[in-house]
């Protein structure tokens, strides 16, 4: 399973388990502001996924509009057992770093980022970010998330480069990665193929001087 319009193989390592427990998904995934969050900004926090979160991202990954904008492969509905066995192996897996996203406030789960296919020979790795259904998307999570990620990812990985894939008529994600300081790099066209026609698939990158230079 993945989020992004690259393959699903990765070469990174796991996020840190947290200690405390998610409330019931009956419970809407809400608990205390933040407390195992291993990064936190202004309105959200990135953690380590847990077997608890199954029934969250399931909710994401039935949302049709999302596995459209996000998900490469045909988008067939996904079972639960699906979701268990990618929750399982991004705990035990080495080779890549996946975070739950949740608001801070309330706790409430949003969606799941990753880190994968880091290149530390050429120093460069790709990510991906998923956020929930239409009432949380539009208030500029993803955006924040991926800030996150990307201060994380310059600060304690050795690498020079950041890239990511999106599909060309996925705008509000394109225009949120720009505003993150990604720039376009690659065009592959008509590479996509989504509702009886042929969409491209955009590649993107962000350098770290390019990110010091935001930060400066």
């Amino acid at each position: 399973m993945t989020s992004s319009p690259m393959p699903s193989k990765s070469c990174a390592s796991k996020g840190k388990s947290c200690r405390k427990t998610h409330r019931s998904v009956r419970d809407t995934g809400r608990r205390n502001r933040g407390g195992d969050c291993h990064m936190k900004g202004q309105r959200i926090g990135l953690r380590a996924l847990k077997r608890e979160d199954t029934e969250h991202i399931l909710r994401l990954e039935q949302d049709f509009e999302s596995r459209l904008m996000h998900t490469p492969g045909i988008p067939y509905p996904v079972m639960e057992t699906d979701i268990e066995k990618f929750v399982d192996e991004v705990r035990s897996e080495k080779d890549r770093y996946t975070f739950g996203i949740e608001l801070l406030e309330d706790g409430t789960f949003l969606g799941i980022c990753t880190i994968f296919r880091v290149d530390l020979n050429h120093g460069n790795c790709w990510v991906s970010i998923m956020i929930g259904g239409p009432e949380q998307r539009g208030k500029g999570y993803g955006t924040e998330a991926m800030e996150l990620l990307i201060d994380w990812i310059f600060r304690y990985i050795n690498v020079h480069k950041i890239k990511l894939g999106v599909f060309g008529f996925n705008q509000p994600a394109i225009r949120s990665y720009e505003k993150s300081g990604f720039v376009v790099e690659a065009r592959m066209r008509e590479e996509l193929f989504r509702e009886g026609k042929f969409h491209d698939i955009i590649y993107m990158g962000l350098l770290r001087r390019e990110y010091e230079a935001r930060k400066a």
